[in-house]
């Protein structure tokens, strides 16, 4: 097998190569089947788990804080800057349109 470019892993995957066909060579047949059953099960295994991903329902997060514990301090709803602003606006507002009735009496 003739190195092609200047790969800088290609040596090392070359060695590792070289070095498992020599290990596999070694093995009897009897092993050899074993080997290849072994791995083919267990590809299976990993596939029919892939596959069954998709029919399964998804699991429910779980959320880092129990839904029933109280916290610090409760969130209001016109804590908004909106509805601040919005408030403000009308009691201003609202000032403004009493001061304006009564004036208008008066003249």
């Amino acid at each position: 097998m003739a190195r092609k470019g200047n790969h800088p892993l290609a040596r090392h995957y070359l060695r590792l190569h070289l070095w498992l066909r020599h290990r596999c060579e070694k093995l009897t047949i009897r092993q050899r089947k074993e080997i290849v059953y072994g791995l083919s099960i267990v590809y299976l295994i990993c596939s029919l788990w892939m596959i069954a991903q998709f029919f399964l329902p998804p699991e429910e997060e779980r959320l880092p804080v129990p839904k029933g514990k109280l916290m610090d301090s409760p969130i209001r709803t016109d804590s908004t800057l909106h509805e601040l602003y919005g408030n403000y606006y009308l009691q201003h507002h609202q000032k403004n349109r009493q001061q304006w009735i009564i004036n208008r009496k008066n003249n």
